[in-house]
């Protein structure tokens, strides 16, 4: 019987950080599909933000990671930081939407809540600004009667890389931005861990 190697990642997150605890309790759900990963370090853009709590909880090394003197997030920052808890590929949790300049395809993924793809040319509901409750407002004032969950690549494009997975999510006959936030974070947390699980064992090169 082939052993599978045990992926190690590091979790970028900026907020609550209940999508970080999320993956770090699916850990083994991820053995069990054979794509086994171990989440060895949480990395953070905002310093004292609740996902630092939740690591300590966890037991989980907690770094921050802050611009370059040039006011820039770098990917050979990040990179460096991840090097040190033995992973090569950081996922960036919802909410973190900061451009990061010098990913390659393939290096990093990220989680946004709502569609990325464009219309008319543009990307309503993804890209700068579109973190928080943003997206959501953006979703019901378009009058959409579904949104959804994009798993992407990340690049120097703020949201603009090849799609991995779109999981889509209803929206309801008076939702509120909260409402459908709550909604959309629900199924974050029921796919990520499988979607992560899966890019890390190279299923979608």
């Amino acid at each position: 019987m082939k052993i599978v190697p045990t992926k190690p990642v590091v979790v970028v997150a900026s907020g609550s950080g209940s999508g970080f605890e999320k993956l770090v309790e699916n850990e083994s759900a991820s053995a069990a599909i054979g794509c086994p990963y171990k989440v060895t370090a949480l990395v953070v853009t905002k310093p004292g933000c609740g996902a630092i709590d939740r690591a300590n909880s966890l037991d989980v090394p907690c770094r921050t990671w802050v611009r370059n003197p040039g006011g820039n997030w770098l990917a050979d920052d990040m990179c460096e930081l991840t090097s040190r808890f033995g992973a090569r590929l950081p996922v960036m949790l919802s909410g973190c939407n900061v451009r990061i300049e010098g990913f390659r395809p393939g290096e990093a993924i990220n989680i946004h809540p709502a569609p990325t793809h464009l219309i008319n040319g543009k990307r309503p509901f993804a890209g700068k600004g579109m973190y928080g409750l943003a997206p959501h407002k953006a979703v019901l004032q378009a009058g959409c009667k579904t949104t959804g969950v994009t798993i992407h690549e990340v690049t120097d494009g703020l949201d603009e890389g090849r799609v991995l997975d779109f999981t889509e999510v209803p929206v309801h006959r008076g939702d509120t931005p909260e409402v459908l936030q709550r909604r959309v974070n629900k199924v974050e947390h029921d796919v990520q861990w499988e979607v992560m699980a899966r890019w890390l064992h190279g299923r979608y090169d």
